[in-house]
């Protein structure tokens, strides 16, 4: 469990998030990142956060935004929020790294789920952008549908798909929590 001053990181997608404040350190109020992404990062695909507003200000370098469809980039001291239910994705295409601060209000278990994706990208369960397999997804992802999840394909097909693969990766046994190995790969 994430606790303020800790860092987790994805190497394939350049995102390293040293988290400032977690939700359970606010009572679920909010959390705020530091966000870190590479040059060239890639950043997360396009998703949706059905409850959770999400403020962003670029502390430092050009970071390229997607929301709801509208292409913009934000230079140092700009700011951007994306409401609740807003499809929305971010990336770096220059050749600095980009610092921006995050703040997402209320918290929900959001730096639960991201702990899971970057643990899973570390374990090597991941494609080439830094992205979990969809059958090892399907364990994860049901407990955090109030969280966030993909723009597309629709949520019910998202849902239908994953109640499908969640029961094949069951059998297989993969679990359902992928903690992030915090002590074990040097960052804390």
């Amino acid at each position: 469990m994430a606790r303020a001053g800790d860092t987790i990181e994805n190497p394939l997608s350049g995102e390293r998030i040293t988290f400032e404040q977690t939700g359970a350190e606010t009572a679920g109020q909010y959390l705020a990142a530091r966000i870190h992404l590479a040059p060239n990062g890639i950043g997360p695909p396009e998703h949706i956060h059905p409850k959770i507003e999400e403020r962003f200000r670029v502390v430092s370098g050009t970071l390229s935004a997607r929301v709801a469809g509208r292409e913009q980039t934000y230079g140092p001291g700009q700011e951007f929020v994306v409401a609740p239910g807003t499809p929305h994705r971010w990336w770096n295409e220059t050749s600095e790294e980009v610092v921006i601060e995050a703040r997402v209000s209320p918290a929900l278990p959001l730096d639960r789920f991201l702990e899971n994706v970057f643990a899973m990208v570390r374990l090597g369960y991941s494609d080439t952008r830094g992205l979990p397999g969809p059958l090892r997804m399907s364990r994860v992802l049901p407990r955090f549908w109030d969280v966030t999840y993909l723009a597309s394909p629709p949520l019910p097909i998202q849902k239908a798909t994953m109640a499908i693969l969640g029961v094949v990766a069951r059998i297989l046994g993969y679990p359902s929590e992928y903690p992030y190995p915090y002590h074990q790969s040097g960052i804390s």
